[in-house]
């Protein structure tokens, strides 16, 4: 960057950096990320001799290219930790829904077991005919 002097804005190129670290490591590493990005970019900009009508735009200039790598690196944190609870919550729900589809399973099972009794003549119905009740808890009993 030194080379190019401060015709050309590699301004893109400290993100990487910054990125990285808030999708590795965390907010501490990439505020630390983001002061070191934005004092190099101070640095190179004093080094490539750039002139400023006052010479407090050079640190406004590179307090501001703090505050946004600060910020993507910060977003890009966030990112991950919402994709990883995006991930948990899938996971949930995915663990959730195997247990309704397990307990409606055994809701069917249970369902083929039931018998249909009429309670005015007390009479089951069995396999398609009506029986009396006292002869199908006989026959069932016995068996």
């Amino acid at each position: 960057m030194y080379l190019a002097g401060y015709h050309f804005l590699f301004f893109i190129f400290f993100f990487i950096p910054v990125s990285l670290c808030g999708w590795y490591l965390g907010r501490v590493s990439v505020v630390c990320m983001a002061i070191l990005t934005g004092v190099a970019w101070c640095v190179v900009d004093i080094l490539s001799n750039h002139q400023y009508p006052v010479e407090i735009f050079r640190y406004a200039n590179s307090l501001i290219c703090f505050l946004a790598f600060a910020s993507i690196g910060l977003l890009v944190q966030n990112l991950r930790r919402s994709l990883h609870k995006q991930l948990e919550v899938r996971q949930e729900l995915e663990k959730a829904l195997d247990k309704v589809n397990r307990s409606t399973e055994e809701t069917r099972r249970l369902q083929g077991q039931l018998q249909v009794v009429c309670a005015w003549t007390k009479r089951i119905n069995l396999e398609g005919r009506w029986v009396a009740l006292d002869e199908f808890l006989t026959n069932k009993l016995n068996t």
